[in-house]
């Protein structure tokens, strides 16, 4: 947007224009260009900014550079407040910002280094300024952060402005001559490749891109008191830190934070553990199903991963991945996969090649699934445990707390009177765990149906919790009446989808629920949902604040 307002003023000067009518048509034709570029918050950004430049040409005032920076975000904000929550505004912005109070404090030094390398260093300067400001961002936001863009920036800025003059010096000859001049469209063309080439070279590069944990709101503070203590500290306008010198309280307060945000990373890497408890999640995956638990001993397992089948969006990756960040979570114990339909598994993969997983459980039901065939030839290749599991496993036990494999029955069963062995269906051959504390238990039953439930019912007491994830997403097929009255569940969570084409949960089992007098949440209605379990009791509650997919149709195949 420099590039074209300096173009434009520069034009109209040409033509004999005053500096002031210069500056006027060009700011217009800037906001013109601005309107017809989409208006994003980057695009308004610059353009309010050059704006706000050729204003102070109008006025024969001289421009400052944080004031016009000021101006424009007010400006946006002013027209849309919801910009403030836009990831583009908050970078275009923080970078821009960083860009202003770090290059002038270190003009000083680049005054005395040759000009060729002084150019090269003030490349580097700036974006090292940048990528410090939008760093805390780009990692909340995305969970990535690229090293080498200090390197890749230095010669794809450059020549991403010479790749702008040219296509505005292609543009303007439009004016003049009806078909333009081919062989600088050409040329121009080559340099975008160029560019392109470049980009894909540096991301190849070992540690290109580095996967990182969400911060927290205290690190956010943290960090930013360190940039600006640093920036107080090296300030040469005693302005902008009060009056005395700043130097010395700015390194002892840049330090002072630096160790408040050593030690949040620290607590949130190695957490305390007070007592014993069991926390649980139960994610808004749509019309499938993915469940992330803690428990004693820091032991974390995940069961299930969600899906969309016939989508090409895949929910491992862009929901449970960026979840698990959030709760800093490098590894999981267990990933078990209660049964290979692609609404619980479909996300798998993205987690088996994201994260360290110590072992698969999986039932012995024979599926013909490409995405579990996929996940067993994973396994082998990266040798990591697949375990079948069933009703006839061990107790597992990890501190305080048991996991009890409760369904499917053991593939070897007594055969039946003409010596066939009955075979369950791929839902009633689900995974169903029991995860006790105390005489506190949560029971997971994946998608079993009638089936699956009558067998459990033999057991009533290996079947009793207080918090019950309702089986197949509350379908009419399950939760009979006698399942239902064995468990005796204080809450009731159904993961579901909004507006699902099944029109799950059904109306006679959401009855049936609140006749019981279980607490009934809905990741549809209410998004993803916390429970935590101690010794002492339960507690259960929507989790308003965490990533969510709601208002959308999704399918999944039953």
């Amino acid at each position: 947007m420099s590039i074209l307002a300096g173009a434009l003023f520069g034009l109209f000067r040409l033509l004999r224009a005053s500096p002031r009518l210069a500056a006027f048509a060009s700011a217009l034709l800037v906001m013109l260009y601005a309107a017809l570029a989409g208006g994003s918050a980057s695009v308004i950004r610059a353009a309010v900014m050059a704006d706000a430049y050729l204003l102070a040409v109008i006025l024969d005032r001289r421009g400052d550079l944080l004031n016009t920076l000021a101006l424009s975000a007010l400006a946006l904000l002013w027209w849309n407040p919801r910009f403030l929550f836009d990831v583009g505004f908050q970078l275009t912005y923080l970078a821009t910002l960083g860009i202003v109070l770090v290059l002038p404090r270190c003009e000083s030094v680049l005054a005395r280094v040759a000009r060729p390398l002084r150019w090269v260093l003030e490349s580097v300067a700036i974006t090292l300024a940048a990528t410090a400001m939008t760093l805390p961002v780009l990692a909340s936001t995305f969970n990535r952060v690229a090293p080498v863009g200090i390197l890749a920036n230095m010669p794809i800025v450059p020549l991403s402005g010479l790749i702008t003059g040219l296509g505005t010096a292609a543009s303007a000859t439009l004016l003049v001559v009806p078909n333009g001049l081919p062989w600088l469209n050409q040329v121009n063309g080559w340099l975008v490749d160029l560019l392109l080439w470049m980009a894909q070279w540096f991301a190849a590069w070992p540690l290109s891109s580095l996967r990182v944990y969400t911060p927290t709101p205290g690190m956010l503070v943290a960090y930013y008191g360190v940039l600006a203590a640093w920036i107080m500290a090296g300030s040469p306008a005693p302005s902008l830190v009060g009056r005395g010198r700043p130097g010395r309280w700015s390194r002892w307060l840049a330090l002072a934070c630096a160790l408040l945000l050593l030690v949040q990373v620290v607590l949130r890497l190695d957490p305390f553990e007070k007592t014993p408890r069991v926390q649980m999640t139960l994610l808004d995956v749509g019309q499938g199903e993915a469940i992330f638990l803690t428990l004693p001993g820091k032991r974390r397992m995940l069961v299930d991963a969600g899906g969309l089948p016939g989508s090409r969006f895949d929910v491992g990756l862009q929901v449970v991945a960026p979840f698990l960040l959030h709760e800093w979570v490098g590894r999981l114990d267990v990933l078990a996969l209660t049964h290979a339909q692609e609404d619980h598994i479909g996300g798998a993969p993205a987690i088996l090649r994201g994260f360290t997983v110590g072992e698969v459980w999986s039932g012995d039901a024979p599926n013909h699934s490409t995405t579990f065939l996929w996940i067993q030839e994973y396994l082998r290749h990266r040798r990591i445990p697949l375990r079948i599991v069933s009703s006839g496993s061990p107790v597992v036990r990890w501190g305080e707390a048991t996991v009890q494999i409760l369904n499917p029955p053991p593939r070897t069963r007594q055969p039946m009177g003409d010596g066939r062995v009955p075979r369950l269906r791929p839902d009633d051959a689900s995974l169903v765990l029991r995860i006790g504390l105390g005489n506190q238990a949560v029971l997971l039953t994946g998608d079993i149906q009638r089936v699956a439930e009558a067998a459990l019912l033999r057991r009533p007491e290996a079947i009793r919790a207080q918090v019950l994830k309702v089986p197949h997403h509350g379908s009419r097929s399950s939760s009979g009446d006698a399942f239902v009255t064995a468990v005796r569940p204080e809450a009731a969570l159904i993961s579901v989808g909004y507006l699902n084409r099944f029109h799950h949960p059904h109306a006679e089992v959401v009855e049936r629920y609140q006749k019981s007098g279980a607490r009934l949440l809905r990741t549809d209605l209410d998004g993803a949902i916390s429970v935590e379990l101690t010794s002492d009791g339960m507690r259960a509650w929507p989790r308003h604040s965490s990533l969510r997919l709601a208002h959308h149709s999704w399918l999944s195949a039953e």
